[in-house]
């Protein structure tokens, strides 16, 4: 658009952005990945954990049943062959799988059984 004033003309360069105004954007923006990202890797170890737990305990039932049916005891090398036949994706952290006191846990989720802070979750019926 050509403006005349007084004889003189000039153009109006209204067509865009400003570089102000797309530096404050990306730096918004910025910003919120910075507030974002820490929460997200949070709660993504959180269901990581989840997820190792339940699968302990669905595990550990198995063995037990395992056990059960083929009228054996427990013992090392037994439950090293059990875990060769069920896979090793049961840790998304690639976790070593022991049987301690009749219960299966995971090396890297030792003691974490799922719970964030004192939060307690509703027993389910077995």
């Amino acid at each position: 658009m050509l403006l005349i004033k007084s004889g003189i003309i000039k153009k109006n360069y209204n067509k865009g952005f400003t570089l102000i105004e797309i530096i404050v954007v990306i730096s918004i923006i910025a910003i919120l990945c910075a507030i974002i990202t820490p929460t997200y890797f949070k709660y993504t170890k959180y269901a990581k954990g989840k997820v190792c737990n339940v699968n302990c305990l669905q595990l550990e039932r198995s063995y037990n049943l395992y056990l059960e049916k083929e009228n054996i005891e427990h013992n090392d090398v037994i439950f090293e062959q059990f875990l060769q036949n069920q896979g090793k994706n049961i840790c998304p952290e690639h976790g070593h799988m022991i049987y301690v006191d009749g219960k299966v846990q995971c090396s890297v989720h030792v003691g974490d059984n799922g719970k964030k802070g004192n939060e307690e979750e509703v027993p389910f019926l077995e």
